[in-house]
C-alpha cells in the first residue's frame, strides 16, 4: 500500500479542521397575523386581516441554512421553501427563496461583502461592498440599482441571526446596520436573558435581542441565541405593519456547540 505524501496528509488534516467550523441548521417557518397591530388601508383589507388572525400560527415552510465561519470569513447558503398552501397567496414561482451571503469578521463584527437573493426563477438581486474602497452597491441581475459610501459595518438579513456566533454578546443596547438587498436599514437590539422551550427535554438558556422600531413601518425583529455559543435558535420578524404578519422561525433540532475554525 502506498503511503500518503506528507503534504497530502497535511492538507487532509487541515480540511478536517475546517469542517469543524461548518454550521448547519433547519428551521420551521410559521406565520401569524396580529390584527391589533395591523393598520389595513381599506375595509376589505381589514376584514381579510381579521380573518387571517383567527387562524393563529400557521406553518408555511422550512428554512435550511448551511455555511461556515473560518479564517475570518463567514459564508452562508440559506434556502426558504414554502409549502404548497402558500401558493394561495404568492405565485408558484416564489415558493423557493435562495439567499447567499459572504462576510468578513472585522473587530468581532460581521461585515457583508456580498449578498444575493433569488425568488424562484426571477432575476436575482443583491448587495456588494468593497470595504477597501469604502463603497457599496445594489444590483438586480446585471444592472446597478443604487450605490453609496460605506458608513457602517453593514450585515445582510440572512447573516444577521448569526451576528453573535462564536463571540461574547454585548450586554448593552446595540445598533446594527443591515440590508435586505434592496436598501439599508438600522435596528437597535435590547439584550435580555430567558429560557426558550423548543420541545426538547431540557430548555437551553438563550439571550433574546429585540429591535426597536424607529417608525411604525420598520420591521420588528427578535433573535433568540444560545448562551454557550450564540447560535440562533429562533428568529421572529414582523413582516409588514400594514397586514400585521409576523414570521417565526424555530430551529427543529439543536445542533452541537459551534466552534469557529
Amino acid at each position: 500500500m502506498n503511503r500518503l505524501h506528507p503534504l497530502i496528509f497535511l492538507l487532509l488534516v487541515l480540511a478536517g479542521t475546517a469542517q469543524a467550523s461548518a454550521l448547519k441548521a433547519e428551521y420551521t417557518l410559521r406565520v401569524e397575523v396580529d390584527a391589533a397591530t395591523a393598520a389595513g388601508s381599506s375595509t376589505t383589507d381589514r376584514a381579510a386581516i381579521k380573518s387571517a388572525s383567527l387562524l393563529g400560527a400557521v406553518e408555511v415552510g422550512k428554512i435550511a441554512d448551511a455555511g461556515s465561519l473560518a479564517g475570518g470569513i463567514f459564508r452562508l447558503n440559506s434556502v426558504i421553501s414554502g409549502h404548497r398552501i402558500v401558493k394561495l397567496f404568492v405565485s408558484e414561482d416564489a415558493l423557493q427563496i435562495v439567499r447567499t451571503s459572504e462576510a468578513q469578521v472585522r473587530q468581532g463584527h460581521l461585515v457583508t461583502t456580498r449578498y444575493s437573493e433569488r425568488r424562484g426563477q426571477r432575476e436575482p438581486f443583491g448587495y456588494a461592498a468593497d470595504i477597501a474602497k469604502g463603497r457599496y452597491e445594489f444590483r438586480r441581475a446585471n444592472a446597478q440599482t443604487g450605490s453609496g459610501r460605506l458608513q457602517f459595518s453593514n450585515v445582510d438579513i440572512a447573516a444577521l441571526p448569526y451576528l453573535f456566533l462564536g463571540r461574547a454578546p454585548p450586554t448593552a443596547p446595540l445598533s446594527v446596520a443591515y440590508t435586505d438587498g434592496r436598501a439599508l436599514r438600522n435596528a437597535t437590539f435590547q439584550p435580555c436573558s430567558e429560557p426558550l422551550r423548543i420541545g426538547l427535554p431540557s430548555s437551553p438558556m438563550v439571550r433574546r435581542r429585540s429591535s426597536v422600531q424607529k417608525t411604525a413601518a420598520d420591521p420588528l425583529m427578535e433573535i433568540w441565541i444560545r448562551s454557550t455559543d450564540r447560535f440562533p435558535l429562533r428568529v421572529r420578524l414582523g413582516l409588514s405593519y400594514q397586514c400585521g404578519a409576523i414570521a417565526d422561525a424555530w430551529i427543529t433540532q439543536v445542533p452541537p456547540a459551534f466552534r469557529a475554525g
